[in-house]
């Protein structure tokens, strides 16, 4: 079995045209049986007024409560900035359960964003597509 088969690949944000002014609605990420995740933003076209907020949160309770992680916190993007990556590494030991990205648009102008994240280091491997996160696992 390879490294990345693993790993369990979870959606933050599927590809989306953010409003200016906008909070990207994201989805946390449960942590649960793995010990390290790499979690990714990736941009396609940044607006004009850019993407003013691109940080990482954790809580223990599902859905509320959440606090930033000090360290995973991206600087603000600008209209020049599209089609790159930025890439947060974290060990989950101390760490809360549930990982959020709070993602916020610059004020008029819509960007393309999404996020993913790739947890590893798993306590249990996973074995199967869902337990790895995909709809599909070819090999």
């Amino acid at each position: 079995m390879f490294d990345l088969q693993r790993c369990k690949i979870a959606k933050v944000l599927a590809p989306i045209s953010v409003a200016g002014g906008a909070n990207a609605t994201c989805t946390e990420v449960d942590t649960k049986g793995f010990r390290a995740g790499a979690f990714f933003i990736m941009t396609g076209l940044v607006g004009a007024n850019g993407v003013t907020t691109l940080k990482w949160q954790e809580s223990d309770t599902s859905g509320s409560g959440g606090v930033d992680i000090t360290g995973a916190s991206h600087t603000a993007l600008v209209d020049a900035d599209d089609g790159i990556q930025l890439a947060t590494y974290m060990d989950f030991r101390g760490r809360k359960r549930y990982i959020t990205a709070i993602i916020t648009n610059g004020s008029t102008n819509a960007s393309l964003l999404s996020a993913y994240a790739i947890l590893y280091r798993a306590e249990e491997t996973p074995d199967s597509a869902t337990e790895r996160g995909v709809q599909e696992a070819l090999y």
